[in-house]
Formats: C-alpha cells, structure tokens, sequence
C-alpha cells in the first residue's frame, strides 16, 4: 500500500477523531463513555465490493497482487459483482453481461478461496438509459416474464456459488420497483433448491428495505446505503445515524442480520450531497478531484457502523482488480492509493507507515 505525501498526518489526525466520535456515540446511546470489552461485542465482517477492471481481468495474476493489498488492509470479505444486463427500463429481456464473463468470475472464486476471504456473488443489472430502480417491464405480462428470464440466469450463477462452497448469494441488487412482486418468493424457493448457503437481497436504501416484503424467507436483510451527506465529519456522523436508526427498525421488526453490501462515495468535489450520482463523474466537466471529502465519508460511515454491533457486517464501493487502480487524480469510487486506503487500513489495524512497513494502530484498543 502506497501512503501519499502531505496526507498522512491528516490521516492521523482523522484517525484520532475517529475514536472520539466513537466513545462520543456511546456516551450519548449508553449515558457513558466505556466502550464494551471486545469480548462482548459480535465479530463483524468487513470488506469491498470487487470489481473486475478493463485493463486487468480476473484471470490476470495482477488481480491477485491487487486482493492481497485488499487482505493487508484488513479485510476478510469480498464481493463478487458478476452483471445482466437489458436494453432499456421498460424491456423484460435479460442476458449475462460480457464483462465478467463465467471464465473470469471462476479465476475470481478460486483467488479469494487462496486467500482465505468470505466469499459473496451479488448479480447486478445494468440498464441502457436507466438503473437497476427503474426496471418497469410494460405490457400484462411485463414482470412474469421479467422474472422468469430473471430467475434462469440467477440459477445460473446459484450453480455456480454452490460449486464453489460461496458464503453467501445476493439474489437481487437495488430492483426498486420489484419490491412487492409475488414472483420473488417462487424464485427464492428455486434458488434454494440449488444453493445451500445464505440467501439476502440488497436493497436500495432503507426505503426498499421498507419496501421489500419477502425478508421473513431470507436469511438476512441487506441494502446499499448512499444517503445524501453533509460536508464535515460530524454532520455525517449525524446523518448516517439517521439512516441506521430507521434501518434498526427493519432489522427489529424482521429479526434478521443486516448486512450493509454497500457504502462509498467517489473523490469528487460535491459528492458528500450527491454520493450516489455516478452519471455526474462523467457528464459534469466541472467536478475536480477532492480525497477530502472521501476521507471524510469514510471516517463517518467507519465510525458509524462500526458502533452498531447488530449490523453484521459490511463492504464498500469499490476495490478494482487492477492492483494500480485510483490514484491522487481518479475522481471515481474506488478507494485505491488514495488517502481513504490509508485511513481504512488504519481503522481496520493495518496502519502503514511511509516506508510501507505494517505497523500496530494505535487507536486499536479505542475502537
């Protein structure tokens, strides 16, 4: 891992602020100010979603090096995102993407089994002129149709997870509009008759966990998180509190673990209010870079879901397979030699110091 010059003290002094929030948090949750013993609180999971790069491909021994620099940080999950694909918001025809082709998401299973992460596959749906959200299919028939080219390929990749003993498969990303359709409880049963292992849906922010009406056949609730941010530390701690309060309603109310699948902002000047506005990097010839404000978001969302012990686990967006990814002038999600890297591998206990060399966080006992 690469520490940038002139921002490694800013790193530390995040760090530090870090641990404050935290003992703050439990002060104003628990009326004082001892954190409990590790002993007494779950282990959670963490992690990145990863996604495959069009200059290294999975099958490239690159991506190797770039999940060992991942593992160094501290994580111990990975996600896999192989992805669909359909014409337009309105058409119920899908097919599997050529980005990530079955070849390629195999070399993926087999590097992160050689180094020992928890292994999730979360198919996403691309769309030409739309989201995944905005899936409508038209016509009587649209969704039934929808779902049944839609279950065909999950199976697929169903096959696929259990043959390689995967922890875990995400049957469904961000369908916004799919929340209440009676074909998803035909399609879990399906799925489980050819995968063994956990079951969860990720859904878009807490509104579709609210939406979605299949959690009680799952085995966890799960949901990508990119609620709008203010531009300072503590307003975000404010406000992604906000968001995990009404998810812990869900949570409650379900009596499943939430797995955050989910969180990230990019290194761009306004992302803090708009964190989810991936079209803005590519149409908005004005935004420059800024680690600041990613930094910034990581430290908040850390601090965050790191004190609420009845999420389970979480990963952010992104890691790319490209080992030299990111980098001082990339405005994009990934956290790749950019100072959040720094700061992450330092809340997660894998502070490093300018010369490369691992060293103990001192903030370790803290958090």
């Amino acid at each position: 891992m690469t520490v940038r010059l002139g921002w490694i003290g800013a790193v530390v002094v995040l760090s530090a602020l870090v641990s404050l929030l935290l003992v703050r948090i439990g002060a104003d949750r628990r009326g004082h100010v001892t954190p409990p013993a590790p002993s007494q609180q779950a282990v959670q999971w963490r992690g990145a979603n990863v996604l495959q790069s069009t200059r290294v491909s999975w099958e490239d021994p690159a991506a190797l090096e770039s999940l060992k620099i991942l593992k160094g940080m501290g994580a111990d999950t990975v996600i896999l995102v192989p992805f669909l694909r359909q014409d337009s918001p309105g058409h119920s025809r899908l097919r599997i993407d050529e980005g990530v082709t079955d070849v390629q998401l195999r070399a993926a299973l087999e590097k992160a089994a050689a180094l020992g992460f928890r292994v999730m596959i979360k198919p996403q749906v691309l769309v030409d002129h739309g989201w995944a959200g905005a899936i409508l299919p038209g016509g009587g028939q649209g969704w039934p149709e929808w779902f049944a080219g839609y279950e065909k390929l999950l199976l697929h990749y169903a096959d696929l997870a259990q043959s390689y003993h995967v922890d875990a498969l995400i049957i469904g990303t961000e369908l916004a509009r799919s929340g209440d359709r009676p074909e998803w409880g035909p399609l879990i049963r399906a799925v489980r008759q050819h995968f063994r292992g956990r079951l969860s849906y990720a859904a878009h922010n807490v509104d579709g966990v609210e939406r979605f009406r299949f959690w009680s056949q799952l085995d966890a609730i799960s949901v990508t998180l990119y609620p709008p941010l203010h531009d300072t530390v503590s307003g975000m701690v404010r406000d992604i509190s906000r968001v995990l309060q009404r998810l812990h309603r869900q949570a409650a109310r379900w009596e499943k673990p939430v797995w955050v699948v989910e969180y990230g902002i990019p290194s761009a000047s306004g992302a803090a209010s708009r964190p989810w506005d991936w079209q803005r990097l590519r149409e908005d010839g004005s935004i420059r870079v800024d680690g600041k404000v990613q930094v910034d978001a990581f430290a908040a969302w850390e601090v965050s879901l790191r004190a609420e012990r009845w999420i389970a686990g979480y990963a952010f967006w992104n890691w790319m397979t490209d080992p030299d990814a990111g980098g001082p002038l990339d405005k994009d999600y990934t956290i790749q030699h950019k100072p959040a890297q720094t700061l992450l591998a330092c809340l997660w206990d894998h502070c490093v110091s300018q010369e490369g060399g691992v060293m103990a966080s001192p903030y370790a006992t803290s958090l």
